[in-house]
């Protein structure tokens, strides 16, 4: 019986590998040696735990362990702060620089940002209001999803725009007959050296500025003997313009 028991645990000692001690991952995934969880789950299945499988026998235990905490990936902030258009009215700017300029015959700018990220907002700067013979300059801040910042320059040129109102003009009393590009010319002798203007609009509320030079006539004008270069802005109300000039030829 001794000679039995003894043989018995030599060949224990000598053959470990006939217990069959499986090593388990942290994935779950069991491996046959140790040696086998290193080379193996320990680079694809996150490494082996303390617990192990005994496949050995007819009973199968497991030791308790617990898995390490799977962390979720959280893609870094985006920093696209690109412009795919910019709308001025009716008006689009498809290639977008830094730098940026578009004419519109409107008074009033309206205008929109499209950006190429959905989770990047935009600020315009700038008074919507554009005036004449000036450059109405505004700036777009467009500000990524991680807080960077790029600021893009737009400059607007407000074009005049024909009014569809009209102008009838009176001097000293009698009608001008204008051409079709709005221009008088006279060298009729006047009697005095000044005229005396009088004017009517079609739509009774635009405004009306007659110069000469860049001097404003207040309804009558000392002539100067030769050639009177007079200037007519007729304004309507939203802004549009006509423009009559006349020649007035005092004879010596």
């Amino acid at each position: 019986m001794k000679k039995r028991f003894c043989l018995l645990l030599i060949c224990v000692l000598i053959f470990p590998c006939a217990i069959k001690a499986n090593i388990m991952c942290n994935d779950g995934t069991v491996s046959p040696t140790c040696g086998d969880c290193h080379r193996g789950c320990c680079s694809h299945h996150g490494g082996c735990s303390s617990g192990y499988s005994n496949s050995g026998g007819s009973s199968t235990s497991t030791n308790n362990y617990k898995r390490p905490v799977q962390r979720t990936y959280v893609p870094p902030k985006s920093s696209n702060k690109a412009i795919e258009s910019i709308v001025v009215n009716d008006k689009v700017i498809s290639e977008v620089n830094d730098s940026n300029h578009i004419s519109i015959a409107n008074n009033v700018a309206n205008i929109s940002v499209n950006l190429q990220d959905s989770k990047a907002s935009y600020v315009v700067n700038g008074d919507p209001n554009l005036k004449l013979n000036t450059l109405n300059t505004f700036s777009i801040v467009v500000t990524a999803e991680d807080g960077s910042v790029k600021t893009y320059g737009l400059d607007i040129t407000r074009i005049m725009r024909k009014s569809d109102v009209t102008l009838t003009l009176y001097i000293n009393n009698k009608k001008v007959n204008f051409n079709d590009n709005n221009y008088y010319s006279t060298s009729k002798k006047f009697k005095k050296n000044k005229v005396k203007f009088k004017y009517e609009t079609s739509d009774g509320l635009s405004s009306v500025k007659i110069y000469k030079g860049t001097k404003e006539v207040k309804g009558t004008l000392k002539l100067k003997k030769g050639k009177n270069k007079i200037k007519i802005v007729l304004t309507d109300p939203t802004g549009d313009q006509n423009t009559y000039k006349v020649n007035i030829t005092r004879k010596k």
